[in-house]
């Protein structure tokens, strides 16, 4: 990713970085010799490869798990960038389930394994044109964040799908994936029905995660409604 050079930006960064007690300069917007020694002394603390440049996931990582420690858990409140997980709000945004005119691959930033076959690896996957961007940024951000030896220890490198046009698991509807609009990640360890405490993804340590999929417009099924912990959506759930 390119560094990030517009002033308001980095004024961002700043003062995350001030407020952990990382940089001690002037907030003015300007990247310079202290603020390259306080993003590389973040970049050390959380796994990525120390540069000392800001670029967009950096400061994503930087400003949004600030931002959550200072309100909870709870996602600040906007307006949702995509529509509701019912079939006409799906099929008015996306259009018809199945139909894969606008769809497209985008490039992962690490090698995923299928879940049903882990001896096979992908690197990428196919997504509706109207949220690849915002998929394309988590992958990138869980990447930048855990580090390839974490998202291997973690399962975040098991595929679990996107596109499958299918019905919801135990309903009629057109799922989400029909609609190319979710993606499931390391099914085995966050099965559907799983709640909170057994779900992997549940715990305290994929705070972040969650957090990530908040910040790029997607939504995690469990942290709604504590189930399907694997699954991330770019839709809105009530």
């Amino acid at each position: 990713m390119p560094e990030i050079t517009s002033p308001a930006l980095i004024k961002e960064v700043q003062k995350e970085l001030a407020a952990l007690n990382l940089y001690d300069g002037a907030i003015d917007g300007i990247a310079g010799k202290k603020t390259a020694a306080a993003v590389t002394k973040w970049q050390y603390l959380h796994n990525f490869t120390p540069t000392g440049i800001i670029t967009e996931a950096i400061r994503r990582n930087v400003t949004v798990p600030q931002m959550f420690a200072r309100q909870g858990d709870a996602p600040p409140p906007k307006v949702p960038k995509y529509p509701h997980d019912d079939t006409k709000s799906l099929t008015a945004f996306y259009g018809k389930p199945g139909d894969e005119s606008k769809h497209q691959f985008i490039s992962l930033p690490y090698p995923m394994k299928l879940a049903w076959e882990p001896s096979k690896e992908i690197t990428r996957i196919r997504i509706h044109q109207k949220c690849a961007e915002d998929f394309s940024n988590f992958f990138n951000d869980i990447f930048q964040y855990y580090s390839l030896d974490k998202v291997k220890e973690y399962g975040l490198d098991m595929f679990g799908g996107s596109y499958n046009n299918r019905a919801i698991r135990g309903g009629s509807r057109a799922s989400t994936h029909a609609f190319a609009c979710a993606v499931d990640i390391n099914p085995a360890e966050n099965q559907l029905t799983w709640g909170k405490g057994r779900a992997l993804f549940s715990r305290p340590e994929f705070t972040p995660l969650m957090q990530m999929a908040t910040a790029n417009n997607l939504v995690n099924l469990g942290m709604k409604r504590d189930f399907d912990f694997m699954h991330f959506e770019a839709a809105w759930v009530s």
